[in-house]
């Protein structure tokens, strides 16, 4: 969220731990880092007012507004929670649960 109040990890660091193979963390610590994180992204958002949605910002060498950084922030974030969201599901196969499913006809039930 490039000068908008969140700063990433540079790239020239190399990729954090969670990225490199072989690194494995508990289910618990991945769910209290991605906790952790929506309440991060929460944060940064709130402080951000409805004048500075449009106003434009170069974030990683492009040119884009505060509000087009912030819906393709939360579209990245989106994808990579598919993908987690995908591997488990390869991985526990047949005993996957939903935690969440419809109870009403409104819903798709």
């Amino acid at each position: 969220m490039g000068r908008i109040g969140y700063r990433r990890r540079s790239r020239c660091q190399g990729p954090p731990s969670e990225f490199r193979v072989g690194h494995k963390n508990a289910k618990r610590e991945l769910q209290t880092d991605y906790n952790r994180l929506l309440d991060q992204v929460a944060q940064v958002y709130s402080r951000v007012g409805a004048t500075e949605l449009p106003a434009a910002r170069r974030i990683q060498g492009f040119d884009t507004t505060v509000l087009t950084a912030i819906y393709d922030t939360m579209c990245h974030l989106e994808l990579h929670t598919g993908q987690v969201l995908y591997l488990t599901r390869l991985r526990l196969g047949e005993t996957y649960r939903e935690s969440w499913s419809p109870a009403s006809k409104e819903q798709g039930a």
